[in-house]
């Protein structure tokens, strides 16, 4: 089922249910592209595709002089984290660099005001509950997946809000 065969309402509900653990990551004011927060052992993090931390530029020393930059909802806000606060493993090519897979697991510090106000406007995904379950299920014909993220390219101008002169609107799929 592609997006134009979805009723309205279904498409609501799925929009509804992947926001809270969607974010759009930012660097150096572009959008690198997007992740979904997840808990794997315990550690907080950012699941996302390898090629956009490989292509994106990413650094994480201190004269590298970046940060990872999000936003906690729809209205005009800003939450960021210096990049060498932050640890990253990209998966291996599988078969071929082509087909992947593109995946990169961004680790969060477990404390401190970036992730309690990430914590407070968002929801985490716990990957270690029930892995072997996720996997069967994951392997079944009868799956229901959804793929979400914002894309740069449908990044939009808005007008000044809540103290900001300069409003930049990423649109979420």
């Amino acid at each position: 089922m592609s997006l134009g065969e979805m009723t309205d309402q279904l498409l609501e509900r799925l929009t509804r249910a992947t926001y809270d653990y969607t974010i759009p990551l930012i660097l150096n004011d572009h959008l690198a592209g997007s992740g979904t927060l997840v808990t794997v052992d315990g550690h907080p993090g950012i699941l996302t595709a390898a090629h956009v931390i490989t292509e994106g530029g990413w650094g994480d020393t201190i004269g590298a002089k970046q940060a990872l930059v999000t936003t906690l909802d729809s209205r005009a806000s800003f939450l960021w984290l210096g990049m060498e606060n932050l640890s990253w493993w990209l998966s291996p090519p599988g078969v071929s660099e082509e087909w992947g897979p593109d995946l990169a697991f961004v680790r969060l510090p477990q404390s401190g005001p970036f992730i309690g106000q990430l914590k407070s406007k968002k929801s985490f995904c716990d990957l270690s509950n029930q892995s072997t379950r996720r996997v069967q299920a994951a392997s079944s014909v009868d799956v229901f997946a959804a793929v979400c993220g914002f894309v740069d390219e449908e990044t939009r101008e808005g007008e000044p809000e809540s103290g900001f002169n300069q409003v930049k609107r990423s649109q979420g799929w």
